[in-house]
């Protein structure tokens, strides 16, 4: 790596709103700064090497069914490293996350299209894959017996997806706006008409932003924020927000 050593320190997370939607495609990351290609495909090859980032998530550890969620990715630029400036670039990612009686492995490969402009790139991205789901709602111990919610299984169900972002960056600053997943696609289609409100994926949409400001000839901040709005979401609060400050010796 060149240049000088980077330490980040996260100093503040604010969480503006939070909410749940009755149905969720998308993993949740607290620190979404360090893997960007999660929720927008045009981060791909934004950092102009090869890039490989793993993400571990254990919320409330030693509860029984606490989520736990974990991603690997790789991206890059594709072409001739003698070149200043490529346009292509692809990637790559694997996930699961485990909540309950849920499982879901989610498998994406990623395309951005580069455009350089005078002091700043601007990035076009698709991304393509499957999500393989499974739950096990018959092990649930429920207080109201025989509710029909709850009463079948979803076993390796094949959720096709794709998704579409933008990506507009410098040295200094970023902004993003993505839609990781176009599809609304429902989990188990046999028990759609008893279930069409619980087991489909929500479509968000995520926009996202940072910039970064020297304080001195040392440290500098880059507060960046994310923000996701859930559509044909039937919870109260489909808009949820991120607001992370991070320092940089």
């Amino acid at each position: 790596m060149n240049g000088n050593f980077i330490t980040n320190v996260a100093l503040a997370v604010l969480i503006l709103l939070a909410g749940q939607v009755c149905a969720q495609s998308d993993q949740h990351y607290t620190l979404f700064m360090y893997n960007k290609l999660l929720y927008n495909p045009a981060y791909t090859g934004s950092r102009d090497v090869a890039s490989v980032n793993a993400v571990y998530r254990d919320q409330w550890d030693g509860i029984n069914g606490a989520p736990k969620t974990v991603s690997v990715s790789a991206d890059g630029p594709v072409g001739s490293y003698m070149k200043a400036f490529r346009k292509v670039a692809i990637g790559l990612s694997a996930g699961n996350e485990k909540a309950g009686v849920e499982n879901n492995t989610i498998l994406k490969a990623y395309y951005a299209y580069r455009i350089r402009l005078k002091k700043s790139v601007l990035s076009f991205g698709l991304s393509g894959g499957a999500n393989l789901y499974s739950a096990g709602y018959s092990d649930l111990n429920l207080y109201q017996q025989n509710d029909p919610n709850f009463s079948y299984n979803i076993k390796n169900a094949v959720l096709p997806n794709f998704g579409a972002g933008a990506y507009w960056y410098s040295n200094k600053y970023y902004a993003g706006f993505s839609v990781p997943n176009l599809l609304e696609d429902y989990y188990d289609k046999k028990e759609v008409k008893i279930n069409n409100k619980i087991a489909r994926q929500i479509r968000g949409y995520y926009l996202s932003g940072g910039y970064v400001f020297r304080l001195n000839e040392i440290i500098e901040i880059e507060p960046q924020l994310l923000a996701r709005y859930a559509v044909n979401s039937d919870y109260r609060l489909p808009f949820n927000c991120d607001i992370n400050i991070t320092a940089i010796a």
